[in-house]
């Protein structure tokens, strides 16, 4: 039987496309076929590999990326010559048909490639069950786009195999707008609404005032309307300050600013799950949908809001939720690729079943790794369960074991544990991870003790839901339980991972507690870490001795050697750096062609706008859009700095960096939109 093999990429354009469309987090996934069989083989975010954290890194030349290609392949036994397509591409590939998809539902390629990261996990669910879906974020890029869509996000019924692809509206609008405003990571954001009891009216976040607004992209100036909600909302949290109608909870730890964040971030996420909850409405009404037999599928960005996929799964009493654990950008590659086997015809007839998190990259270079870092271990023994248990009771320990977990959550692969029953567990994690003394860390727990410690027993193995600790129970494991009373957990069966499930039983049956404390294994500023030398230099630096690193115990003595690197060891920068020629190059050739940085920056929110740029008189009337579209707006001025600064000669990568999200992030939808609103 013929065996194929494919690729789905979610990469950076190359040649003038690199400077003004760029993406973060991106990523890259391998595929296997086999007559009626697809198989998702591994899957690479390339932050792990780069290092720089939500890598944005550009290829400049379609040769440094099919170097990079060559050597992701390589370490699967497999050359380019043996790959027999390639989806996700902007400039080359097979990504017509997906464009196609996404041009029929009148939506962005983009929220495409979440959607079917959500619908396609599972092809005999997709052809013989009812799903009802939704693919929602902050906004799209558009590399791979001819057009800016007027709805940027999507949403789905599926009936026995027939896809019905409707716009639907994003939450995520408003969370991109409070990373504007408040400068932090979405996922800080969202532990922030439980952080104290500021509880407060506020005007501008009113349900009577958001009942009459949409939030569907470009169509009703989404991103605008978010911005101006959550601009006068700080403003009206503030004068609340002031006046002491909040910031009384007590708790002297609690800065103003973390008082005001608070009582804004409490009232987004009940905005947030109330969009969330009329979009199901919508998709239900319309379909005649008993939701009570049919899966929630979520993708995007804000599906990893916890929060808001249990209250859909409670309020509609939907089947099971189907979501990636690399629901975020991160899993553009996976649903890339399952786009285009649908688009050609291959699933859902073909048997595809999501294997599980595990499928990064699987070496972990422990030999290399053990010379290097020689004299700092003192003891390398055999894995035991027993001595995890003992061990974990002292202090956390490293976890390193097999591939790695893909999406931004760890799940036992990468991961720092601990004893959830001290409040000094958390208390010590978070000293570690570098993090606000309030951040959350999440529980694995065996999954036949759920019913018993929380209030659900929903298999939930890609922590992406949330559930209350049971009252009795709150007192005895504090490290893990959030201070609203709930917990973000990850059931854990033998199936999912026999050494994990032996440990966590070994520490049930010493302690009673059915689970362990459990953050990913980074530090601040960090991708999740991949090899032995990378988990040993952290280890050294953050003073952790026990590292249990694929069945064996490693016991680390610090101050033998000095930390080789201070702060996070480097990776395989040599994959991506070393373009500055080709990028200077690209810089000369659009200024002497008349396109300056001004033109790049609207061409970045205007896709369209870049076929036109093959004639004097076209780059003419372009340039003078592009001074009444920008003028003295400072957010043009914020993104056309960006775009010097961090992609221009001389440019080092160093702006993409906002407490770990990119200034893309923050400044492209702003940008995106007052584009929109000036050249309709």
């Amino acid at each position: 039987m013929t065996v194929e093999y494919f690729l789905s990429a979610y990469v950076s354009a190359i040649g003038p496309g690199s400077l003004y469309w760029q993406r973060h987090d991106q990523c890259v996934a391998l595929w296997r076929r086999e007559g009626e069989r697809v198989e998702l083989v591994r899957y690479w975010e390339l932050e792990r590999i780069s290092g720089l954290k939500h890598h944005v890194w550009p290829f400049f030349t379609e040769e440094r990326r099919t170097q990079l290609f060559d050597a992701l392949v390589r370490t699967e036994g497999l050359t380019m010559a043996d790959i027999s397509g390639i989806w996700g591409l902007p400039d080359a590939g097979d990504s017509g048909k997906i464009r196609q998809l996404a041009h029929d539902a009148r939506t962005s390629v983009h929220s495409i490639g979440h959607l079917f990261s959500a619908l396609l996990l599972d092809s005999r669910v997709f052809r013989e069950e009812t799903i009802v879906a939704l693919a929602i974020d902050g906004g799209p890029d558009f590399v791979l786009e001819d057009r800016v869509p007027a709805y940027w996000y999507s949403g789905a019924v599926v009936r026995n195999g027939e896809l019905h692809i409707r716009p639907v509206e994003s939450p995520g609008l408003l969370y991109t707008a409070a990373v504007m405003v408040f400068g932090q990571e979405p996922g800080t954001l969202m532990a922030a609404t439980s952080l104290c009891s500021c509880r407060a009216e506020i005007p501008a976040l009113s349900q009577s005032a958001l009942d009459e607004l949409t939030f569907y992209g470009a169509r009703d100036n989404g991103w605008a309307t978010a911005t101006r909600v959550l601009t006068a909302a700080v403003d009206e949290g503030n004068r609340l300050l002031a006046d002491n109608v909040i910031g009384n909870c007590g708790d002297s730890r609690l800065t103003p600013e973390e008082h005001v964040r608070t009582a804004v971030m409490w009232r987004v996420q009940q905005i947030a799950e109330h969009i969330a909850v009329r979009n199901i409405e919508r998709l239900v009404a319309e379909f005649a949908i008993d939701t009570r037999s049919a899966y929630l599928g979520m993708s995007g960005g804000s599906a990893l809001n916890c929060p808001t996929n249990s209250r859909l799964l409670d309020e509609f009493g939907f089947v099971g939720l189907l979501c990636p654990p690399c629901a975020n950008d991160g899993g553009q590659a996976l649903g890339i690729g399952l786009a285009g086997f649908y688009a050609d015809g291959v699933l859902p007839t073909a048997e595809f079943v999501f294997p599980g998190p595990y499928l990064g990259p699987q070496e972990i270079e422990f030999e290399q790794a053990r010379q290097e870092y020689a004299e700092a271990i003192a003891d390398v023994s055999e894995f035991s369960a027993v001595r995890f248990a003992a061990d974990l009771e002292r202090g956390p320990v490293a976890w390193v074991d097999g591939a790695s977990e893909i999406g931004p959550r760890a799940l036992g692969h990468r991961s720092l544990l601990a004893d959830p029953r001290r409040q000094a567990s958390k208390d010590r994690l978070n000293e570690i991870k570098d993090r606000q003394w309030w951040r959350p860390v999440a529980p694995i727990v065996l999954e036949d003790q759920v019913a018993e410690w929380f209030d659900g027993d929903r298999r939930s193995p890609y922590m992406l839901e949330v559930f209350r600790v049971a009252a009795a129970k709150q007192d005895l494991v504090p490290a893990i339980t959030h201070l609203d009373g709930t917990a973000r957990l990850q059931s854990l069966t033998e199936a999912d991972d026999p050494r994990l499930f032996a440990a966590v039983t070994a520490f049930a049956e010493r302690t009673g507690v059915p689970m362990v404390c459990n953050t990913s294994l980074n530090a601040k500023g960090e991708p999740v870490i991949q090899t032995a030398s990378q988990a040993i230099a952290f280890c050294l630096a953050k003073g952790v001795s026990v590292l249990y690193l694929n069945g064996r115990r490693i016991e680390l003595t610090s101050g033998v050697i000095e930390t080789p690197v201070v702060g996070p060891r480097p990776r395989q920068v040599e994959l991506f750096a070393g373009q500055e020629q080709a990028r200077d190059a690209l810089w000369r050739e659009l200024e002497e062609s008349g396109i300056g940085v001004e033109l790049m920056a609207l061409i970045a929110r205007a896709p369209q706008l870049a076929s036109a740029l093959s004639s004097d008189r076209a780059r003419l009337k372009l340039r003078a859009l592009a001074d009444r579209t920008i003028g003295s707006d400072p957010a043009w001025h914020a993104y056309i700095d960006h775009l010097q600064t961090t992609f221009g000669p001389g440019g080092t990568f160093e702006g993409c960096f906002v407490d770990g999200g990119t200034t893309e992030d923050t400044l492209m939808p702003l940008v995106s939109d007052r584009m929109q609103h000036n050249t309709r």
